[in-house]
């Protein structure tokens, strides 16, 4: 029984640990600074893209190009 107790926070803590890593790499990869659009990466997907505002790109969605 112990050992079932056990088992399940190890658990438990790997998967928090893949979570927290998970959004910090998110975070950080949508932190890349510009200064126009055309700084930022370009998007293939067909419903979002990458805008500058406020000097940092930014996933948004495309709402006039569909």
């Amino acid at each position: 029984m112990k050992r079932g107790k056990n088992m399940s926070k190890i658990l438990k803590f790997i998967y928090a640990t893949l979570v927290l890593y998970l959004f910090l790499v998110v975070t950080k990869a949508s932190d890349d600074e510009c200064k126009i659009d055309g700084d930022c990466p370009i998007s293939w997907q067909k419903f979002h893209t990458y805008k500058c505002i406020n000097q940092k790109c930014k996933w948004v969605l495309r709402f006039h190009e569909y």
